[in-house]
C-alpha cells in the first residue's frame, strides 16, 4: 500500500545530496574568518559551501567539521545536518547512534525538521529503539510548530494506524491542512483518500483535483 512506504520515502527525501563544485570558486575569506572567530551563522555557511560546492570544492569532511562546530555551538539546523552526515557516513564514520543523539538535541529545542527526522528514526529504529508511539509524538510536535510535511505524515499514520488508532477524521484534518500549506505528502494522501473513499465519499474527479489544485478539496474545474 502507498502509505506503507512512507518512512523509506521520507528518509530518502531528508538525506543530504552532495552537488558538484563549480570550477574556479574560492571560499570567501571574510566568511571563513568570521566562522573561525565563532560566528555560528558563518560556520553554517562555510559548512554548506563545502557540502554543496558553493564557493569551494566539495569536501564532505570539511563540511562535517564545520557543521559539527556550529552544532556544538547550539545551532539546531547544524545539529540536524551533522546528524544526517552521521546517518549516511558522509565526511564522518556512519554512526546511527551519534546521528540520533544530535537529532534529539535539535528536536528538543523545537526545530521542526529535526523533529520529523527523529520521528523517522523511531519508525525505522535507526540509532534508537523502534517505537511507533515515539515517532508519532515527534511528528505531532513538528506539526504543532507549523511544519506542513509533519501534518501530512500525521495524516498518513492516522490512515494506516501506525502508532495510533486508525481515524479517518483526523487523517482528513491533517492531510487537508498539509495540502493547503503545499505539502506534497498531504496532497498525495488526500488524493488517495478521495480515490479510495477512505473517510470521504469516493470521488475520482476530486482525487485528481486535489493534486492539480495544490491540495484544495473538491472536483477539478474544467
Amino acid at each position: 500500500m502507498l502509505y506503507k512506504g512512507l518512512s523509506r520515502v521520507l528518509l530518502a527525501g531528508f538525506l543530504l545530496l552532495l552537488g558538484p563544485a563549480l570550477p574556479g570558486q574560492i571560499l570567501d575569506n571574510s566568511l571563513l574568518q568570521k566562522a573561525k572567530s565563532g560566528d555560528i551563522a558563518s560556520m553554517y555557511r562555510v559548512a554548506e559551501a563545502y557540502e554543496l560546492g558553493k564557493g569551494a570544492e566539495v569536501n564532505p569532511a570539511e563540511a562535517a567539521r564545520w557543521y559539527q562546530r556550529a552544532a556544538h555551538a547550539g545551532d539546531p539546523a547544524a545539529q540536524t545536518k551533522i546528524a544526517l552526515f552521521y546517518a549516511r557516513g558522509v565526511g564522518v564514520p556512519k554512526e546511527p547512534d551519534i546521528a540520533a543523539r544530535w537529532l534529539i538535541r535539535a528536536a528538543s529545542s523545537g526545530y521542526g525538521i529535526a523533529q520529523v527526522d527523529l520521528g523517522i528514526a523511531y519508525l525505522t529504529g535507526a540509532g534508537v529503539k523502534h517505537s511507533d508511539e515515539e515517532a508519532v509524538r515527534w511528528f505531532r510536535e513538528a506539526a504543532a510548530g507549523g511544519l506542513a510535511d509533519a501534518m501530512g505524515i500525521l495524516g498518513s499514520v492516522y490512515l494506516i494506524g501506525q502508532g495510533v488508532t486508525v481515524d479517518y477524521g483526523l487523517a482528513l484534518k491533517y492531510n487537508e491542512k498539509a495540502a493547503h500549506h503545499g505539502s506534497a505528502i498531504g496532497q498525495c494522501n488526500l488524493g488517495k483518500m478521495y480515490e479510495l473513499g477512505n473517510g470521504v465519499k469516493q470521488d475520482l474527479d476530486a482525487a485528481q483535483g486535489v493534486v492539480s489544485a495544490g491540495g484544495q478539496t473538491g472536483p477539478r474545474r474544467r
